[in-house]
């Protein structure tokens, strides 16, 4: 977790594929949730599948921002990952990877079951 007022240098997100690729999506979102019980998650949040490649080639064609995925696993949370590619100094590449990624949503999970 970055101070307050620091920006960080990548954005958080799980890597569904690290629990298996025969898994579905509501199983693979399960087992995020397991990782994220001590997380102060509001009854209503929601995770958001995005298509990587889809976000990633939009990225390149819109803005010029080649993204990265890059593992970082936690002892909680193995499947931690993080979205790189954005200068984090910069508020518009920062506005428009989020946008990119929001537009890219393919399915949403309860954050809660």
């Amino acid at each position: 977790m970055p101070k307050e007022g620091a920006v960080e240098e990548y954005l958080s997100c799980n890597w569904l594929e690290f629990f298996g690729r025969n898994m579905s999506h509501e199983e693979s979102v399960d087992m995020v949730r397991q990782t994220k019980l001590d997380m102060r998650i509001p009854a209503t949040g929601l995770f958001a599948l995005v298509s990587l490649e889809v976000a990633r080639t939009h990225l390149m064609d819109l803005h010029g921002i080649a993204m990265e995925a890059v593992h970082y696993p936690e002892t909680k949370d193995p499947s931690h990952s993080g979205l790189h590619g954005f200068d984090p100094d910069c508020e518009v590449e920062r506005v428009e990877f989020a946008r990119v990624l929001c537009d890219t949503i393919i399915g949403q999970f309860p954050a809660k079951k």
